[in-house]
């Protein structure tokens, strides 16, 4: 079974390349994925998913994991439903939960979720994306 695209790029969210961020692989010569980017470890991976998440929250006012969830993964590329619903087991959050963009465990706990239902497997484990948190 091939390894998931998001374990191969240290891409947990498979966050799409266009953002300069902290921890990518560069020089793109060195980038073996054109299309999603590749960071140097799972940490900083979930670094980048994180500050998305923060982003959606208080730049697009997506307070909720349905919200979020529904930007992250739109119905034209993903079941959105679906996802919804597994996000929202592996998190442990409820759909319509308002979220704060400054709650480390509720993110985290959603960020790790996204990584579960990106890659169809546990990607690291909670306390590796509390690191990835805390390199903020």
């Amino acid at each position: 079974m091939m390894t998931p695209r998001g374990i191969r790029n240290n891409n947990p969210g498979n966050i799409r390349l266009g953002n300069d961020w902290r921890g990518e692989v560069v020089p793109p010569a060195e980038r073996t994925d054109k299309q999603f980017e590749q960071f140097i470890s799972l940490e900083h991976g979930y670094r980048a998913l994180l500050i998305v998440l923060r982003t959606y929250i208080t730049k697009h006012r997506l307070t909720t994991l349905r919200g979020i969830i529904t930007r992250w993964a739109p119905e034209h590329e993903n079941d959105t439903e679906a996802y919804i619903k597994s996000a929202s087991k592996f998190s442990g959050i409820l759909p319509g939960k308002v979220l704060r963009a400054t709650d480390k465990a509720e993110l985290c706990k959603l960020a790790y979720a996204i990584g579960r239902v990106e890659n169809g497997r546990y990607v690291g484990d909670l306390a590796l994306v509390e690191r990835a948190w805390d390199m903020i």
